[in-house]
């Protein structure tokens, strides 16, 4: 759950004892003078200006609703915080018909007018209303609740839900892609400085987030530009690294600090970060190499793994031997060669994929023609800074897919290329009672159309080297089992990884080729660090052939438990010392999967 400061408007005597007040409670407010009233009114005009350029826009939920009408800087400072803390219940999950009822005859316009001239006719459906026993803080807490459930999109939950009940203090801060859960005895904190996160942030007990943001402030996640323009832009990148990684050093020590722990996992994703951003400007052999751009950055993913290792050796200086300590990374990062903007072409020239046929007597005039020409005359820095700040994630969404649907005749594919990955191809077979408009049956031709596709796609060569652009098909289920297989992508196309490839050519339908300015400079391998240290780990231990499903089962090991037998990964026992081995045996067991229930 994102902790969403105070935000007190006027800094009359008011204000400023409602401000005092919240300090001695350890929450810092947000004091808005009447510098702050001209960003409110430029964010207002904006949203004006949206809805006279999209006027068929119909908001939703109170969120779209307000922002339609008031613009976002208002919404986040007062609408939202105001409207989640009374009802509990985030903005976008309350339509947008309920705002339109409740904030009746209200603009920003009279608003200004009556704060200028003084107004007594306020409007308000209700005239009294319960307030809580102990504030609306409760219903906060109970919003907290329920957002740290709804983000569980994992049925089953991570492997240190076993150690609940155990005795075992265990504290988790970032491990990558996980949720807090409850009865473990600790501290957890999710998505507080994760790279990438894909929930809020969060942690339990419940309001140890909120005292993680106000000591440290909130950690800073820096967008990844797939083509600066500025190298100023990039510098900046550079410095929130390098200021993120003090940061989350001194949030790590503190919540290691704050009790006797059995246990404690952590994550630093910066390194992941400064590879996305800098690896093509260390690394002079990539096909994104700038010479002109180096001389200013070819030190900065050098000096980011340099001040990681720095803070790494401040964290794990002084911890006691009692507590076993993990860090990890993600993912490696290297040269990204893919190819996915040529491949709904390459499925089309090969007969799987089918482009809608064009209606007879259809004009040459469109709307969607009309729209591409305007923003053609918008130049690009303007065309980023709509996407970026004014159009809502929302309408990106509905417009990929409403693109993707309107380019494919359904009932005329037997294939269809996905459009959902930076790095790696997805192919899914249209299949029928799988997919709304199936057309190829399960069994024998599932498996045929599936061999067909990955025999054609073995004969595509990249003319810059006269080699295979493919270097394999993978099918999915060879790689993965269990009862949601079929949600997954039916086929993976692995590229070559020895040049860019800008054109595919095949012995049968000859040459395709396009640019496509999208292409992220580097891709995930499968590549991380692990360092662990503690009185149970062997100090000169040095590891190979180690994979991240061999994290769960050692750290269950070392926690004294028993392992599951579903478990795929291995006890990495050259990681754990000799006396703590002779002393324990590794144990399995046959235990069912824990679900989130």
């Amino acid at each position: 759950m994102t902790h969403h400061p105070v935000v007190i408007i006027g800094g009359g005597p008011a204000g400023l004892t409602a401000g005092y007040e919240l300090l001695k409670r350890g929450i810092k407010p947000i004091v808005l003078e009447k510098a702050d009233s001209c960003l409110i009114l430029l964010s207002y005009l904006r949203a004006k200006l949206r809805a006279r350029l999209n006027p068929d826009f119909e908001p939703e939920t109170f969120e779209e609703w307000v922002i339609d009408c008031f613009g976002r800087r208002l919404y986040r400072i007062f609408f939202k915080t105001y409207t989640e803390k009374v009802w509990g219940i985030p903005c976008t999950q309350i339509r947008a018909d309920w705002a339109a009822q409740r904030i009746q005859n209200m603009s920003l316009k009279r608003a200004v007018i009556n704060a200028v001239f003084g107004s007594q006719n306020a409007k308000s459906l209700i005239k009294e209303f319960k307030y809580p026993i102990l504030g609306p803080g409760m219903m906060w807490e109970r919003c907290q609740e329920i957002l740290r459930v709804s983000t569980r999109s994992c049925p089953y939950l991570p492997f240190w839900s076993r150690l609940r009940n155990t005795g075992k203090r265990v504290t988790t801060f970032d491990v990558p892609k996980t949720y807090p859960i409850e009865g473990l005895e600790g501290i957890q904190v999710s998505a507080w400085g994760e790279e990438y996160p894909l929930i809020e942030s969060c942690s339990l007990p419940a309001n140890f987030i909120s005292e993680l943001s106000s000591r440290f402030g909130n950690y800073h996640h820096p967008r990844e530009i797939l083509n600066p323009r500025l190298i100023s832009q990039q510098v900046r990148r550079y410095q929130t690294l390098m200021s993120n990684i003090q940061q989350k050093l001194q949030a790590v020590q503190f919540v290691m600090n704050a009790g006797e722990w059995d246990l404690f996992m952590t994550s630093f994703g910066e390194a992941h970060y400064g590879n996305h951003l800098f690896y093509h400007l260390f690394n002079q052999d990539h096909w994104a190499y700038d010479p002109q751009v180096s001389t200013q950055l070819s030190d900065a993913l050098p000096n980011i793994y340099g001040e990681l290792d720095n803070a790494l050796k401040t964290l794990l200086q002084d911890v006691s031997d009692h507590v076993t300590v993990f860090v990890i990374s993600v993912h490696g990062v290297d040269t990204n060669y893919s190819a996915n903007h040529l491949m709904p072409l390459v499925l089309e020239k090969l007969g799987f994929q089918a482009k809608p046929k064009a209606k007879q007597n259809q004009s040459n005039f469109s709307v969607q023609k009309l729209i591409q020409g305007l923003k053609s005359l918008i130049p690009m820095p303007v065309r980023d800074f709509i996407n970026d700040w004014i159009l809502p994630q929302h309408f990106h969404d509905k417009m990929h897919s409403q693109q993707f649907i309107s380019s494919i005749d359904w009932c005329n594919t037997k294939a269809f290329f996905l459009p959902i990955g930076h790095f790696q191809g997805f192919i899914s077979i249209n299949l029928k009672g799988r997919d709304p408009y199936g057309v190829v049956e399960p069994g024998a031709e599932y498996e045929q159309i599936c061999q067909q596709i990955t025999d054609e796609l073995k004969r595509l060569v990249n003319p810059e080297t006269g080699k295979p652009a493919v270097a394999n098909v993978i099918k999915t289920h060879q790689l993965l089992q269990g009862e949601n297989i079929h949600k997954l992508p039916d086929l993976i196309i692995q590229w070559a990884e020895d040049a860019p490839i800008n054109q595919l050519e095949h012995p049968d339908f000859g040459l395709v080729s396009g640019t496509y300015y999208g292409l992220r400079k580097t891709q995930h391998t499968g590549n991380g660090f692990l360092i662990a240290t503690g009185s149970k780990i062997n100090p000169a231990s040095t590891l190979t052939d180690v994979k991240a499903v061999d994290l769960a089962p050692t750290l269950l090991y070392l926690m004294g438990q028993e392992i599951p037998d579903y478990m795929e990964g291995k006890v990495l026992l050259d990681l754990i010392d000799e006396g703590f081995k002779k002393n324990n045996d590794v144990k399995y067991k046959n235990k069912t999967l824990v679900l989130n229930k």
